[in-house]
C-alpha cells in the first residue's frame, strides 16, 4: 500500500464514522416522536422511569455501540489496522511524503512514502 492509498482509506473511514453517527442517532429521534404521539403517550404517563429509559438510556447506548462498532470493525473492513499488532490507525500522524508511514504501537511499516505509478 502506498501513501495515497492510505489517505484514501482514511477518508473512507471518516465518511463511515459520519454514517455510523447518523445510524446511531436515528433511534433518538424515533423514540422522541413515538413518546410524544398518541400511541405511546397514554401508556407512559404513569411510568416516568420507563420514559427516562426509553428516551435517554437506550438510544444513547445504541449510539455508543454504533460508533464504537464502526471504530472497531470499520477499520478492519477499510484496511486501517496494523497487520502485526492490530491497532486501529484512525489518527495517524502522517510523516513527510518521502518517508514511510509506521504503526505508532509496534513500528511496522504500513505505507511506503513514494506514490506508485498506475
Amino acid at each position: 500500500m502506498n501513501r495515497d492509498e492510505f489517505i484514501r482509506r482514511l477518508r473512507v473511514f471518516r465518511r463511515g464514522e459520519h454514517v455510523a453517527l447518523a445510524i446511531g442517532a436515528l433511534p433518538l429521534l424515533g423514540i422522541y416522536f413515538a413518546v410524544h404521539t398518541r400511541w405511546l403517550k397514554p401508556l407512559l404517563q404513569d411510568h416516568k422511569h420507563l420514559v427516562v429509559a426509553l428516551m435517554i438510556v437506550l438510544p444513547l447506548a445504541w449510539l455508543l455501540l454504533a460508533v464504537r462498532g464502526w471504530k472497531r470493525f470499520g477499520a478492519r473492513w477499510v484496511g486501517l489496522q496494523c497487520t502485526q499488532c492490530g491497532q486501529v490507525l484512525d489518527e495517524p500522524a502522517l510523516p513527510p511524503p518521502d518517508k514511510a508511514l509506521r504503526c505508532p504501537a509496534c513500528g511496522t511499516e504500513l505505507a511506503t512514502g513514494a506514490a506508485t505509478l498506475r
